[in-house]
């Protein structure tokens, strides 16, 4: 072996050894290079040059640098002005979203996204441009994050409403609910865009779809202009701010004007429309609006409630629900309580109205007034309620008798009976028995009703008016299949005495357990006098019911001529 071989292995070796060394050197420098990239990039953000500053941002934004965007947001959150005023970085919204040709590039980070949403509320009109051109992606989560930040940006963005318009007809719905968010965030203080709003929800040419959006845009119009007023409203600025929050409030108060009153007109037009979906869609935004107000004496809480008698069957449910909702909201609210009872003056309320009054009952609320006003003003079931609740409101209000007193006179035999009905409640009056006397006399004469005819006999046997004229009628109404029926005709019966024996003795033997009963009964209230009906009543010591052997028991002692002939065995 020559001398020069091992020198020759060595110098390969070390060749060797230096060739890898270099290789892992490029690897390590190929692999931190965007790191040395980004850390230079970072480092001219602090360059005095706003133009230098820019480049650089632009650069770290399009290399996606969630520590880019922090420091954006903190400069511009420092100094707004800190950039160049032309300043609209073109990867805000050109890729935050890997464009077509980017496929293959790697997503945002979730920190890197709030901090480009944050950046975009910074900036605001400046980016708005951009994220109109977004607005028309093919993709729909690029539409609907351009429309989410332009209604970030709110009025300052007040020239994409058209392009927020278009989107309402927007194939996917979460599109079009951003779009309409947005487009109430935009709008909300300009007239123009609130008056086109109300005209496409009334439009009947366009899609339904769209017409809905329009609808909610302008429902978030209303909620969004009250929530800023009263916000701005309740607020206690420092002192050297109380100019400019009087301008601002000022502007805030007009807003809220002009949405509230194009809502309302836009959502009564609606629920006055012939076509079902269109009251369905007029019924829901002004259920939303009237659910924020809480107000008892919003315009449009009438045609809400009028929904729970409409033809059509899924309107009729909705506004059952509305009217669950509002009758458990006015649970310790008797005013808001008192002004649904006056609204209810339709006869289809009826349901309504005896949901109220047992509210407002349980409450102990004087609701007299509304009463009054519903049987001097309301159909004929609105004015039978109204004088069936006057029996147990107002005891103590002579103006609640007098009117009581009135409705004898009503044309509809329902409001006549429940005036009936709430007299015997609080007490005849003297100066009120010809009249009770006269329309009782009628009801029994006329009247089929269950209700009618007990309070009726009710009526004059309180005040002592029944005789045997009207033996045939009551006897008559024995055979009526009612129970309730034959229960008045009887207790009336028992008060003529010996000639309604042979009518009361024939029910007796009757099917019903709780006729026999109280025919019993009345035959002993007769007493002596019916003792042709003895041998009835001690058949009846073997009857199956418990309650009629104990009053036929009873009542053969009281008709017994000697006492105790027919005792207990």
């Amino acid at each position: 072996m020559s001398r020069d071989e091992p020198r020759k292995t060595h110098r390969f070796i070390t060749g060797v050894l230096f060739l890898l060394a270099a290789v892992v050197s490029i690897g390590i420098a190929v692999q931190r290079w965007p790191a040395l990239v980004e850390w230079w990039l970072l480092r001219r953000l602090e360059s005095s040059d706003a133009a230098a500053r820019t480049e650089a941002l632009d650069a770290l934004l399009e290399r996606r640098s969630a520590r880019a965007v922090g420091r954006l947001v903190e400069i511009l959150a420092e100094d707004p002005a800190g950039l160049r005023p032309d300043f609209s970085p073109r990867s805000i919204p050109a890729i935050f979203f890997s464009s077509a040709a980017e496929e293959e590039a790697p997503p945002w980070p979730k920190s890197c996204k709030e901090g480009l949403t944050a950046l975009v509320r910074l900036l605001g009109a400046r980016c708005a441009g951009d994220l109109r051109l977004l607005l028309r992606s093919p993709r729909s989560r690029e539409r609907l994050w351009a429309a989410g930040l332009l209604g970030e940006i709110g009025p300052a963005a007040v020239e994409s409403a058209g392009d927020l318009f278009d989107l309402l007809a927007d194939a996917e719905p979460e599109v079009r609910q951003q779009a309409a968010n947005a487009l109430a965030s935009v709008a909300h203080r300009h007239a123009p865009a609130l008056e086109q709003l109300e005209e496409r929800t009334l439009d009947g040419d366009r899609p339904f779809i769209e017409r809905a959006a329009c609808a909610d845009a302008l429902r978030h119009c209303f909620l969004i202009a009250r929530h800023r007023f009263w916000s701005l409203r309740n607020e206690s600025p420092p002192r050297e701010e109380a100019g400019w929050r009087e301008v601002e409030a000022a502007v805030l108060r007009e807003s809220h004007r002009l949405c509230k009153e194009t809502a309302e007109r836009a959502f009564r037009r609606l629920i006055e429309s012939p076509e079902p979906s269109e009251r369905h869609l007029g019924l829901w935004g002004a259920s939303q609006i009237l659910f924020e107000l809480e107000s008892p004496g919003h315009p449009l809480l009438g045609a809400v409630l009028a929904a729970s008698w409409d033809e059509a069957p899924a309107i009729r449910e909705r506004g059952q629900e509305l009217i669950d909702i509002y009758c458990e909201r006015g649970a310790g609210h008797p005013f808001l309580l008192r002004h649904l009872l006056c609204i209810a003056l339709d006869d289809r309320a009826e349901e309504l109205r005896d949901r109220l009054l047992s509210d407002l009952t349980e409450q102990g609320a004087d609701i007299t007034p509304e009463l009054l006003l519903l049987l001097e003003r309301g159909g004929s079931l609105a004015r039978a309620g109204a004088a069936r609740a006057l029996g147990s409101h107002g005891k103590h209000e002579p103006s609640a008798m007098r009117a009581l007193l009135t409705a004898l006179g009503d044309e509809d035999s329902g409001v006549r009976t429940e005036a009936i009905g709430s007299i015997l409640e609080r007490g005849i009056p003297e100066e009120g028995r010809s009249g009770i006397r006269a329309v009782a006399l009628r009801a029994l004469s006329e009247e089929e009703s269950p209700r009618a005819l007990e309070v009726s006999i009710a009526a004059l046997i309180e005040m002592d008016e029944i005789s045997a004229d009207l033996l045939p009628r009551l006897a008559s109404l024995l055979d009526a299949d009612d129970p309730q029926i034959r229960s008045s005709a009887i207790q009336a019966l028992a008060c003529i005495g010996e000639p309604a024996v042979l009518p009361l003795r024939r029910m007796l033997s009757h099917e019903d357990f709780r006729t026999r009963r109280e025919a019993a009964q009345a035959l002993g209230d007769i007493g002596p006098a019916a003792a042709d009906a003895l041998e009835a009543l001690e058949a009846l010591r073997s009857d199956p019911s418990p309650s009629v052997r104990f009053s036929a028991r009873r009542a053969a002692q009281r008709v017994s001529v000697l006492d105790g002939s027919s005792g207990d065995e």
